[in-house]
């Protein structure tokens, strides 16, 4: 009878143990599978944050080219008294496809989804002023139009950076000559100031 007895417990112990050894090699699978996934993840969030903080980044760069071709135009046209060299055009926005988008925190992709259809709306109000009005006023209408947005896109690439622990753009030109950013921030004295990262030492 003791030996049945034992022959059960030690049946019931090796089920046991069989059963806590399995349990913690799932565990240990699972955590190390959680941990590939979550890994994944992260570097799918951060190559879709850069895809698109680089190309708001462009964007806010063609906005500055716009505000000083805009300001050009209109010192030519009190140069020769011609208002043929007025010019107001918006920069279009060429946004990467979408297809890891969803992975970034709805706030950000909601901002960025948000500018081109702001940009329609600058150039149809554009539009309107041009051939309502005149060139020269529509310029004059344009230039801080595109200087927000401008520094919307600017602001929200660096959003997009860093929240994903990307390093701060670092542009390759001379901003000694040229700083596009205080040419988005001049263009709109109203706007909320754009940010600056600190520049790259050498």
């Amino acid at each position: 009878m003791s030996t049945t007895i034992g022959m059960v417990d030690l049946a019931t112990g090796a089920l046991g143990a069989g059963v806590a050894a399995a349990l913690l090699n799932q565990g240990i699978a699972w955590f190390k599978e959680h941990k590939r996934e979550a890994k994944a993840l992260r570097l799918r969030q951060q190559h879709a944050a850069l895809t698109l903080a680089v190309a708001l980044e462009r964007y806010a760069l063609a906005c500055a080219h716009g505000v000083e071709a805009m300001r050009q135009g209109l010192r030519e046209v009190s140069a020769y008294g011609n208002p043929n060299y007025a010019q107001a055009e918006v920069p279009d926005l060429v946004l990467p496809a979408a297809a890891d988008w969803q992975c970034l925190p709805a706030a950000l992709v909601a901002r960025v989804l948000v500018l081109p259809m702001e940009i329609r709306y600058a150039e149809q109000q554009i539009r309107i002023q041009w051939d309502r009005e005149d060139p020269i006023s529509a310029a004059e209408g344009t230039i801080p139009r595109v200087g927000r947005l401008g520094l919307d896109a600017w602001n929200t690439a660096i959003t997009l950076r860093r929240q994903q622990g990307l390093p701060d753009a670092a542009p390759n030109v001379d901003l000694d000559v040229w700083d596009f950013r205080t040419c988005l921030r001049s263009a709109n004295p109203s706007t909320a100031t754009v940010a600056l990262p600190p520049r790259p030492t050498v």
